[in-house]
């Protein structure tokens, strides 16, 4: 089987509820025994470090891509199979794009929203085609679909731009979602 490659957007913050940082690890865990790899911003902390500690847990191989700027931000995971340099947060997101094929977002703070929001729209303009998984951990995410269905209500978006993302519950609901993107 050819590996897929899926990026994963998530803070490098753990959040107040200990689900955020469950969920991250357990979605690593379930990623890399599927033979999925692993494409997140490459933090140790927060829920991108849980996500990637999961993952290197089962043998899997994760690629973290960010700008030197923000490992003075963030610290850099050791343990990586693969870091990728870039000059901006612009190029990390479309560089983990281009080496992925699927995306899931967990929880986050500002920068995750940005990153799924992008994702959002080159999916509604046809640039990327990357099956969109959130994982609504813990209802973290039922504020943002509100707005986005207000949005639409208000006539600021297409209704069609709610089936552009999926959204699931928790983890292993996000793997079977990629199962049924990407079939055996």
């Amino acid at each position: 089987m050819q590996r897929v490659g899926v990026c994963v957007f998530c803070g490098s913050y753990a959040g107040f509820n200990p689900a955020y940082i469950a969920a991250a690890r357990e979605l690593g865990a379930l990623l890399a025994t599927e033979s999925f790899d692993v494409i997140y911003g490459g933090a140790a902390d927060g829920c991108m470090g849980a996500l990637a500690d999961g993952a290197l847990s089962r043998d899997g191989q994760v690629t973290g891509v960010a700008p030197p700027f923000v490992n003075a931000l963030e610290h850099r995971h050791r343990g990586l199979t693969h870091w990728e340099g870039v000059a901006s947060l612009a190029q990390r997101k479309l560089r983990m794009l281009d080496l992925s094929k699927g995306v899931i977002v967990l929880p986050g703070g500002t920068g995750t929203l940005d990153e799924f929001l992008e994702v959002l729209t080159m999916k509604r303009l046809a640039l990327v085609l990357h099956p969109l998984i959130v994982i609504d951990v813990a209802g973290f995410f039922r504020p943002l679909h509100s707005l986005l269905q207000h949005l639409i209500e208000s006539g600021f978006a297409g209704s069609e731009q709610l089936s552009l993302y999926r959204i699931v519950a928790d983890p292993p609901s996000a793997i079977n979602a990629l199962r049924e993107a990407f079939p055996l």
